[in-house]
């Protein structure tokens, strides 16, 4: 479904959705550090309860003095097994198991971080204090500063809404300080004498929930829309990017629009060297080759217009002298030369179909004599042509047997047709590549011509070439042809005066062709 929005479109939402997940992240990230730095510092303070409490027990005091300065609930539990809680704690249900004593064999600067359970509010009783003693039972301690000292179980006051501080402690689990004590036995302490306490201050995390809470507003608006910013600037940047593939493309169409006449213009090419501007040069080839293809095609139909032209001027000519003189015609020469028009023609049009097929590699094709096709050709030629053939018995290349046949025909015969005396074909057969050379005793061709003679409808010698029958197109098939089996067709180095020879190299087949 994404593959039919625009790549504008889509980058965007890539980009929107990637710093969403990063700036989330990052926000989460924040929180998490931000509360853990908090409750650190709450840990901090808590130790520095623990230690309060600690000192009103050693020196005697009644913890009521200083619940002012107490920022958090705490529990002391006593030597005995008794606990006494405050801070919201008396109202609640505090299970023994969550607030141990220090181990027997607790060294006396022993502290402690746990974690502990706070239970559900008590249901009938409001105590101020409240002690559990080692068997588990609850009873009721009224506050130490009106009590004695190590007195039992006091009556019950009467009961009290439990405050919010307890409501909120209710079912929780928190984390607590838990500090050893000692007093030395015999003194005074606020409840008992001497022993071992232990104290627990919890660590409530207002403060850190407090600071996260304070940073959440924040978050949930720079999220989305630093996600946002970065989609919208993702958007921007992409279709200021694409502006010149649309260049390209209107100038392309501009092209396709109007035909050939726009051939010769050019797509713009961006400064910076990027996949864009290697796109704007490629494009630009193509270009280029369109513009030569086009040309080469005009060239073509113009040059094949002008060569079906002289067949068929000269039939045309001669039949109708033939008509209007019938009394003063040879009709058997007349019609002699009218079949001749007419297979020059055939043949014309013959080169013009093989040349108008796309060019290709030959198919893998069989083995093919090559000594063999050039004696046959050999044969076909005129008696008065003097030909001389120094080959192997037999010469295997793979290819197309029609199309080498062809191939090996339009050399002979260009070679005959140039030749003052003598023509004479040459194989070597080597260890990769077969080569056949064609040699005619001519005028020689420049070296300047040595590659033009290859394109169509080219004539050294223009008026001579045309009267002797020759098409312009026996050299260009005949390279095409070589082209196709994978290999080429050169002109040879020859001595000044020694004519003109034709180089034709072939791969050999392979030990595991058939």
């Amino acid at each position: 479904m994404l593959d039919r929005l625009p790549v504008g479109l889509r980058t965007a939402l890539l980009a929107g959705l990637v710093a969403l997940l990063a700036a989330g992240s990052g926000a989460w990230w924040l929180r998490q550090h931000l509360y853990a730095d908090q409750m650190v510092a709450e840990q901090a303070k808590a130790v520095v309860q623990a230690r309060a409490v600690a000192r009103a027990l050693v020196v005697g005091n009644k913890i009521t003095w200083i619940r002012g300065q107490l920022e958090w609930p705490y529990v002391v539990v006593a030597p005995r097994g008794l606990t006494t809680a405050a801070g919201g704690l008396e109202y609640l249900s505090l299970p023994t198991t969550e607030f141990p004593p220090a181990p027997s064999n607790a060294p006396a600067n022993w502290s402690k971080i746990r974690t502990v359970h706070i239970g559900s509010p008590l249901a009938e009783e409001s105590p101020r204090d409240v002690i559990w003693r080692s068997d588990g039972a609850v009873r009721l301690q009224p506050d130490p500063s009106t009590s004695p000292k190590a007195g039992g179980p006091s009556a019950v006051p009467s009961p009290q809404p439990v405050p919010r501080q307890a409501q909120r402690l209710a079912n929780r689990s928190l984390s607590a300080v838990a500090l050893l004590i000692d007093i030395p036995p015999g003194e005074e302490t606020l409840f008992y004498r001497g022993g071992r306490f232990t104290v627990y201050v919890l660590i409530v995390p207002d403060q850190a929930d407090a600071a996260v809470a304070a940073v959440d507003p924040a978050l949930a608006v720079g999220v989305p829309l630093a996600s946002l910013l970065v989609g919208a600037t993702a958007y921007a940047s992409t279709r200021r990017a694409l502006r010149p593939v649309e260049a390209i493309r209107v100038e392309l169409a501009e092209i396709a629009a109007a035909g050939a006449e726009r051939l010769r213009h050019r797509v713009p090419v961006p400064r910076a060297r990027d996949q864009i501007s290697r796109l704007a040069i490629t494009t630009n080839q193509t270009l280029d080759r369109l513009e030569q293809a086009d040309r080469v095609q005009r060239r073509f139909v113009a040059d094949a217009a002008h060569e079906l032209r002289s067949p068929v001027t000269a039939l045309r000519a001669r039949l109708e002298i033939a008509l209007t003189h019938p009394d003063h015609t040879d009709w058997p020469e007349n019609t002699r030369n009218a079949l001749d028009a007419a297979r020059r023609l055939q043949d014309l049009t013959d080169d013009l179909l093989f040349l108008s097929r796309p060019d290709s590699p030959a198919q893998r094709g069989s083995l093919v004599d090559l000594a063999g096709t050039v004696q046959e050709l050999v044969h076909l030629q005129p008696a008065d042509a003097r030909i001389t053939v120094d080959a192997p018995p037999s010469v295997p290349v793979r290819g197309n047997a029609l199309h080498l046949h062809r191939l090996l025909r339009n050399l002979l015969d260009n070679a005959v047709r140039h030749a003052r005396t003598h023509v004479t074909v040459t194989i070597v057969a080597a260890e990769d590549d077969i080569h056949l050379t064609v040699h005619n005793d001519g005028s020689g061709i420049p070296p300047a011509d040595r590659e033009r003679i290859f394109d169509r409808f080219t004539r050294l010698d223009e008026a001579r070439t045309r009267d002797a029958g020759g098409s312009g197109l026996g050299l260009a098939i005949a390279r095409d042809i070589a082209r196709q089996h994978h290999g080429t067709l050169t002109v040879a180095d020859t001595p000044p005066g020694a004519g003109a020879a034709f180089l034709l190299c072939l791969p050999a087949p392979r030990p595991a062709d058939p």
